[in-house]
């Protein structure tokens, strides 16, 4: 459930990460698998952001739904084009780190 609070944590990780003020929009389900494992399912926040030169909007979610803690902020601009692939992007990251260790 997304609560103001929750938001609010979302807001300050967009603008620590960017320096952007955000308006939440809405809030949209994705689900992703990979070889038949569930690696994401979850809800992702949906923001505009003001005074960014190159993107209009970003995807923001948290582990921790009560402190915002684990927060993921991405923005929207090639390839990001919507939730899923904001959501994969991370994913790729997170296991290209794990693989580089």
């Amino acid at each position: 459930m997304t609560t103001p609070q929750y938001l609010m944590h979302l807001q300050v990780a967009i603008k620590k990460t960017f320096g952007n003020e955000s308006k939440h929009v809405e809030t949209l389900r994705v689900f992703e698998s990979f070889a038949g494992k569930v690696v994401f399912d979850g809800e992702v926040e949906v923001f505009t952001i003001t005074g960014h030169p190159s993107a209009k909007r970003c995807y923001a979610w948290a582990k921790d739904h009560e402190t915002g803690s684990d927060s993921f902020v991405v923005l929207e601009r090639p390839p990001i084009t919507d939730a899923l692939s904001a959501v994969r992007a991370v994913l790729a990251t997170i296991v290209k780190r794990a693989n580089q260790n």
